[in-house]
């Protein structure tokens, strides 16, 4: 019998589909934690520092670069000026 948290009940939840939130989670926290420690080293050190941290893992490396290059080149949504609301409104001001 599962133990359950406080207030909480198992409510027949497939033992593989907890297995593969805890799969996805390890997978996005490893991204995470390889992105940052790249992004603390200059960037000719990072194809390096990438291919041995990654251990042969291109699908790992292609995630982590895409990161590293969204970081340098791109804007994120807390980048555009708070007056532009054409952004999300679709309007022309």
């Amino acid at each position: 019998m599962k133990k359950s948290l406080p207030g909480r009940k198992w409510v027949g939840i497939r033992p593989g589909l907890v297995a593969s939130f805890n799969f996805r989670e390890n997978q996005v926290m490893k991204e995470a934690d390889l992105f940052f420690r790249a992004l603390d080293l200059p960037p000719a050190g990072r194809e390096e520092f990438l291919r041995t941290a990654c251990e042969g893992d291109e699908d790992l490396r292609a995630k982590v670069e895409a990161l590293l290059n969204e970081h340098e080149n791109g804007l994120g949504l807390l980048d555009e000026p708070i007056g532009s609301l054409e952004y999300f409104s679709g309007h022309e001001p």
